[in-house]
């Protein structure tokens, strides 16, 4: 049976690809967001966006849902 975070990290990853993330650049955009919820408050959804956006995700935006995925993910 796969670890509860390992699910998380199956349905979170899945998720990105639905909303058009491609495989290839998935680990960056994850490291993005690691980084950008350690050093920002973590549940300010809006504040992650612009943090991502100001590190080039333009094209990107993240639901609330798949914020939530997130947070959950990394607070392992």
């Amino acid at each position: 049976m796969e670890s509860n975070n390992s699910y998380i990290e199956t349905i979170l990853i899945e998720r990105l690809k639905k909303k058009g993330m491609e495989q290839n650049i998935l680990p960056l955009f994850i490291k993005d967001l690691s980084n950008s919820l350690s050093i920002f408050d973590s549940t300010d959804f809006l504040q992650i966006n612009n943090r991502l956006n100001l590190l080039g995700w333009i094209d990107f935006e993240m639901d609330y849902h798949t914020f939530q995925l997130a947070k959950a993910y990394f607070d392992k």
